[in-house]
């Protein structure tokens, strides 16, 4: 449980004392980003803020504890009524279930923001060329635009994590059983699969089980989901190991953009941003040597980056405004 100094915390948590370990955790990113000189108490004190895509709005709350007069957290998947439940007693943050480009149609009926905020949320933006100018019409001039990016080219960019996710450490780890090394192969891993197809039902299906291939088990799509950045090595087979839509991308229902570390920071300059901070956080995994050559050339960097930080000021109106 954390030290809640704030009445404000206090409050929140004893209405929704779910929210403890997640307060835990985004307080413990922002002391980092405060730490690491991306975000200044100047940045917050007495200034209006945006938090987009706001989730279940904690980091909007970790904002308001250190002094930022006003709050507005949107998402387009957003669950109003617990939000609402937890936090609608306080008077200067505020909740809408909005997508971004919604949002800034009304921008004059909003306002601008000296701070706007995006944990996580870029990488899911399928049209983010068109999304980040979007910003910049909601942003003051030289106002401070921050996201943290997850970066599509790690070794769980897929965001398959019912089968990879973070460890205890720095490093992308396996969720389920070896069970290719087990005497009774599939048989070890069935419960975990079970769970990932009850809890994470789109990337785990009876289509996934039909073919399982205890004969062979490099065949196997447990197998190869199982190792990080199988979501890169698995190129050529990818529909048949990656079945779901959502893994996809340009498709309605696609969940990635999957834009490169220099995609990225293209994007947000051709935006109209000053970019003040470009923070790439690393993983510890060791990636697989054939991806750093032909013909995938990738980087280590590119590789090995788990998320960058974007620290950005606007500069001028965007291209088209």
């Amino acid at each position: 449980m954390p030290v809640l100094n704030t009445p404000i915390a206090t409050e929140v948590l004893g209405k929704a004392p779910g929210l403890a370990r997640m307060y835990e955790r985004y307080t413990a990113q922002l002391e980092r980003l405060m730490a690491q000189g991306h975000l200044k108490p100047a940045d917050l004190e007495g200034k209006r803020v945006l938090d987009w895509e706001c989730g279940a709005g904690i980091f909007a709350l970790l904002f308001l504890e250190r002094g930022a007069g006003e709050c507005e957290a949107i998402d387009s998947w957003l669950q109003l009524e617990d939000c609402q439940k937890a936090m609608g007693h306080i008077p200067n943050l505020r909740f809408e279930k909005v997508s971004i480009a919604d949002y800034a149609a009304d921008a004059s009926r909003h306002g601008s923001f000296d701070f706007i905020f995006a944990n996580t949320v870029t990488e899911h933006m399928l049209d983010l060329p068109k999304q980040l100018p979007l910003i910049g019409r909601l942003l003051k001039p030289g106002g401070l635009f921050i996201t943290n990016h997850d970066n599509y080219y790690q070794p769980v960019g897929s965001h398959d994590h019912g089968f990879l996710n973070y460890g205890d450490g720095p490093a992308i780890v396996r969720q389920g059983p070896a069970c290719w090394d087990a005497p009774d192969k599939c048989a070890a891993s069935a419960q975990h699969r079970a769970g990932v197809k009850e809890k994470l039902w789109w990337t785990w299906t009876d289509e996934m089980e039909a073919k399982l291939t205890p004969q062979d088990c490099t065949r196997c799509p447990y197998f190869k989901r199982s190792q990080p950045w199988a979501h890169l090595t698995c190129q050529g087979e990818f529909r048949e190991v990656f079945p779901h839509v959502a893994f996809t991308t340009g498709f309605a229902k696609s969940s990635l953009n999957k834009v490169t570390p220099f995609q990225l920071k293209q994007f947000v300059i051709e935006a109209g941003f000053d970019i003040a901070g470009w923070q790439m956080n690393k993983i510890k995994n060791e990636p697989p040597p054939h991806l750093m050559a032909p013909p995938f050339n990738f980087s280590r960097d590119d590789l090995t980056t788990c998320t960058i930080t974007v620290v950005a000021r606007k500069a001028f109106c965007p291209y088209g405004e």
